[in-house]
């Protein structure tokens, strides 16, 4: 508090009572995102003739080979880098 008053940067991120003109913004992109994004998914459901639960497997299993390819990738860089290092020292 500054002088028995909350500074006004404080109160915009803090007070939902002072919503200014950005967050208004904010909060409208954000639901307008959120619509698109379901009704994307459920054209796509529609279109492929697939439920939810598949959808979502196809989706788990894509990010975890994903995810896997990018440690592999880093431990082999790692590795790699801590080889010149210690070769170096």
């Amino acid at each position: 508090m500054v002088g028995g008053r909350v500074p006004s940067f404080v109160e915009e991120q803090h007070f939902p009572g002072s919503i200014s003109g950005k967050n208004r913004t904010n909060t409208a992109n954000h639901i307008f995102a959120s619509v698109y994004a379901f009704f994307k998914l459920e054209l796509m459901k529609i279109r492929l003739n697939l439920n939810h639960y598949v959808m979502k497997a196809v989706l788990v299993t894509v990010a975890l080979k994903t995810a896997f390819e990018k440690i592999k990738n880093s431990k082999t860089a790692s590795n790699y880098a801590s080889i010149c290092v210690t070769s170096v020292i």
